[in-house]
């Protein structure tokens, strides 16, 4: 009986276990983050009007270079993934330095963000 169980166990690698929770979760931050900015951000060039943000301020470049830089991020996430899950580590270590210079100007830029934000006023909903 221990022998049989053992056989199966020994026939999966911990590796496909990994593969297959990255490349989902990769999936569905994927989908979380279209669903969460989708009509905020992203769908947000297909209406008429001005675009601006939920707080009510205007779409600056910076706003719009934090949500470039955090797209890419989450760009970044599903690339590293495929290439893992597809045994392609070296090109993924590679990628990793991108991912490091990607991290330093998420952080500049996000405090950048929030603090115009404050220095207007504004808040998110819901906060005062």
């Amino acid at each position: 009986m221990t022998t049989a169980v053992a056989e199966a166990v020994r026939g999966r690698t911990s590796g496909q276990y990994d593969r297959l929770f990255y490349s989902g979760m990769a999936i569905a931050l994927a989908l979380t983050v279209l669903i969460g900015f989708g009509p905020t951000y992203y769908l947000n060039a297909f209406v008429p009007g001005p675009m601006a943000t939920q707080s009510g301020g205007p779409m600056t470049l910076l706003v719009h270079t934090h949500g470039l830089l955090f797209t890419a991020w989450m760009l970044l996430f599903i690339g590293q993934t495929a290439l893992v899950a597809q045994h392609k580590v070296s090109v993924h270590r590679r990628m990793g330095i991108a991912g490091t210079l990607l991290a330093g100007s998420m952080v500049v830029v996000g405090t950048l963000t929030a603090l115009k934000l404050a220095a207007r006023g504004a808040a998110p909903p819901g906060v005062d």
